[in-house]
């Protein structure tokens, strides 16, 4: 299962049906699989009264499906009905055969306007960009704990991907065929708004690759001359990052 989530408004559905047409997958709405097994449809606007026995009924509805591969369309918090945002709990993802987690954001005032519009109802931006940073911080704790891709969609486009596995080593690759690689250590821990560090220094060219690696005795390269190569690991120089390599 591919996982799409995201707050309300901010284009979740037309993405994951972009998604399904890609991938020739079948789409599949959380909210819609509950109200078809509850048979009752979710009341009071968004606000979600019995959050846990809802997933419940989520994770019923998925174990009736027969697609081995399907794109589910969700959230990863909802918001209860004191206007609280609460996270769904992990033992209900963990239940879930997820393979990505494909986290869709947009700014605050895109989604607000897309609410009105499409529900008629004026959310407060304050509140849209908390809920926003929840649900994205809990994609980054599910797909950590899970040990799973976590996919991060702007404008329709991933923009990164994250992956969450223990390296010894990063990698990081060009279009002309350098290369820098350099311990993960050299890369500090900033906020979600921070603009980072450089990994590598180039001119003229584009980063095509990026990995991380660990304990391997050789290295696979496929170049974009069409050729493949096995490398022994002793022989990739560590360079430390920010240089042309």
């Amino acid at each position: 299962m591919q996982l799409i989530c995201g707050v309300h408004g901010v284009g979740k559905t037309v993405f994951a049906k972009k998604l399904c047409q890609k991938l020739l997958l079948e789409y599949y709405s959380a909210s819609e699989l509950i109200k078809k097994m509850a048979k009752r449809e979710i009341s009071d606007y968004k606000k979600v009264q019995h959050i846990s026995d809802n997933q419940e009924l989520l994770l019923a509805a998925l174990s009736e499906m027969n697609d081995a591969q399907y794109i589910l369309d969700g959230h990863l918090c909802l918001m209860n009905t004191q206007n609280k945002i609460e996270r769904i709990s992990y033992d209900i993802f963990q239940s879930m055969n997820i393979e990505s987690i494909y986290i869709i954001v947009d700014a605050p005032e895109k989604i607000q306007h897309r609410l009105r519009n499409r529900d008629n109802q004026i959310w407060n931006l304050g509140f849209i960009a908390s809920f926003q940073q929840e649900e994205f911080a809990y994609a980054k704790y599910l797909a950590k704990k899970m040990n799973i891709p976590l996919k991060i969609i702007y404008d329709n486009k991933e923009v990164a991907k994250c992956s969450f596995l223990e390296k010894e080593n990063i990698m990081i690759v060009s279009a002309l065929g350098y290369y820098v690689c350099f311990p993960p250590d050299e890369v500090p821990l900033v906020g979600v708004r921070g603009s980072g560090v450089k990994g590598i220094n180039l001119k003229d060219d584009v980063v095509v690759g990026a990995f991380g690696y660990q304990n391997e005795d050789y290295l696979d390269i496929i170049t974009n001359q069409k050729t493949a190569k096995r490398i022994k690991r002793e022989d990739i120089v560590s360079t430390g990052r920010a240089k042309r390599g």
